[in-house]
């Protein structure tokens, strides 16, 4: 199974770049120790690029979240202040109106 005359350190590295490529499923097969070393740092390499990707990713959705629960906040408590003033129903869809029209301009 295990070459004798290599060393433990070599088996770890090939066994950790192969499940590595299992994980990616990528079939490349390295001949010498340059080539392994080489592809366990590019392996590692993007696996961090990756992370950081999806981890931005996720902060931009969250921020997104965060301001459309703020505008909706707002506009629950002008649509609970216009109930409470028994404010026209007419005015009431113009004051609606035109905070839509207003926060769909500032996002552009």
């Amino acid at each position: 199974m295990f070459e004798k005359e290599k060393g433990f350190m070599y088996h770890y590295m090939k066994v950790f770049y192969h499940s590595a490529l299992t994980y990616s499923m990528v079939d490349i097969s390295t001949r010498t120790n340059v080539e392994l070393s080489m592809m366990i740092v590019l392996i590692v390499l993007s696996a961090i690029i990756n992370a950081i990707v999806f981890g931005q990713f996720s902060i931009l959705t969250e921020e997104l979240k965060a301001d459309s629960n703020e505008f909706l906040d707002k506009l629950n408590l002008v649509n609970s202040v216009m109930a409470s003033e028994n404010l026209p129903i007419d005015l009431k869809f113009e004051v609606r109106d035109h905070i839509l029209k207003t926060h769909s301009l500032r996002k552009l």
